[in-house]
């Protein structure tokens, strides 16, 4: 058995995957890419605001957001940044 790594074989931006395989080959598996949603907002139901964009949220508790959904996608990731630049990647509910 080979070994499967990511990397830009034609130069589009894009990573596909090489497979090495035990009769000496090397497959590049090229995927099409999934586009990120058209819209994405930040909402604040307990204000009441679910239709509109929020610039700025100051809370301890839960964010909200609210996005278009993208043909073809499984699943969602979300990234939460805070002003000093920290933060942390999670997969919504229902995601």
């Amino acid at each position: 058995m080979g070994s499967v790594i990511f990397a830009d074989t034609d130069g589009d931006g894009l990573d596909e995957l090489l497979a090495s395989v035990a009769n000496g080959f090397l497959y590049g598996l090229k995927h099409a890419p999934v586009n990120p949603p058209a819209n994405v907002i930040d909402i604040d139901p307990p204000a009441g605001i679910v239709d509109e964009d929020v610039d700025e949220i100051e809370t301890t508790g839960t964010l909200y957001a609210r996005w278009d959904a993208v043909d073809g996608a499984d699943g969602y990731e979300v990234a939460v940044v805070r002003p000093d630049g920290t933060g942390y990647v999670t997969d919504p509910p229902g995601g």
